[in-house]
């Protein structure tokens, strides 16, 4: 059941006609303090203002599903000419001191794989299941890696290996999952 908060009338012609519900079981219910029923408005409206205070007690901040991550394609880097370019630049280095051409060196490097491979961007899903952890990411990574083999090679071996990864991972999953 539900408990009502508002005792006095709330419209111009009398009437409870505006409602503060909340659980009736003590547990579940919200502690609403400092109910007061406005006719003074300042509108023209014919209900009166019900205001009232809530508890924050909120214990669970607000997350996102969503998480942003940042990335290079460094295997679409052309090796050679990012050589070229990294023994173009490098004749740059400042050689006074071993610090100055550490951070020369770091600082054209960075420039270089940037020109490369630029970073990105992306956001994606987060993961949301709580059970969901490091072991049932090997299993599947380990099922994926199997899957891509067999269908490289499609021969018996792969076949086995493949049909074996997929009971572990599915043996693996459950478990954690319950």
């Amino acid at each position: 059941g539900f408990k009502q908060h508002v005792s006095r009338p709330t419209h111009i012609a009398g009437g409870i006609l505006d409602l503060v519900l909340t659980a009736e079981n003590t547990c579940d219910s919200l502690d609403i303090t400092d109910l007061v029923v406005d006719s003074d408005t300042g509108t023209t409206s014919d209900h009166h203002l019900v205001s009232f205070l809530l508890p924050q007690e909120f214990t669970e901040p607000i997350t996102s599903n969503y998480e942003t991550i940042y990335y290079r394609e460094t295997a679409k880097i052309d090796i050679e000419v990012f050589r070229q370019d990294l023994a173009l630049e490098i004749n740059r280095v400042n050689v006074s001191s071993v610090e100055k051409a550490t951070d020369d060196f770091i600082s054209i490097l960075g420039a270089v794989l940037e020109q490369h491979a630029p970073l990105k961007k992306t956001t994606i899903k987060s993961n949301v299941n709580p059970w969901w952890n490091q072991r049932c990411r090997e299993a599947r990574n380990k099922r994926r890696k199997a899957e891509r083999q067999y269908l490289k090679n499609k021969c018996r071996e792969t076949s086995d290996l493949y049909r074996e990864a997929r009971i572990d991972a599915a043996i693996i999953i459950n478990q954690e999952r319950n």
